[in-house]
């Protein structure tokens, strides 16, 4: 998908979302990400082979979060398109990609797992 079939299908699929800014990123190698106005993520796979991706990611952050972790877990609904799983939408979370931390500063934080 395009970006701009991307914001189509948004458009179409939630009229009632007023969009003011949209944040795209599509460097992944999995999926295209648009953060609609800093508050909702909607996640793209970037072809077809990957949607199963999404469904093993769901289950697991399903799996995650009934065990009320410390850290914030995205509540992922699916979207469709014609029946069919296209995607994943989720309430953006803030905070940094755990790719801006520094590695180092990762391991001396004695509140992340051994």
């Amino acid at each position: 998908m395009t970006e701009m079939e991307m914001l189509n299908f948004v458009k179409d699929s939630f009229p009632t979302l007023e969009i003011h800014e949209i944040k795209t990123n599509n460097i992944g190698w999995d999926n295209d990400i648009f953060i609609i106005n800093n508050k909702i993520v909607f996640r793209f796979p970037k072809c077809e082979k990957l949607i199963s991706k999404i469904e093993d990611e769901v289950a697991i952050l399903k799996q995650l979060s009934s065990k009320n972790p410390l850290l914030q877990i995205p509540d992922y609904e699916y979207i469709y398109e014609k029946n069919t799983i296209i995607g994943g939408k989720y309430l953006f979370l803030e905070g940094k990609a755990i790719a801006e931390q520094q590695v180092q500063n990762i391991s001396k934080n004695k509140e992340n797992a051994k």
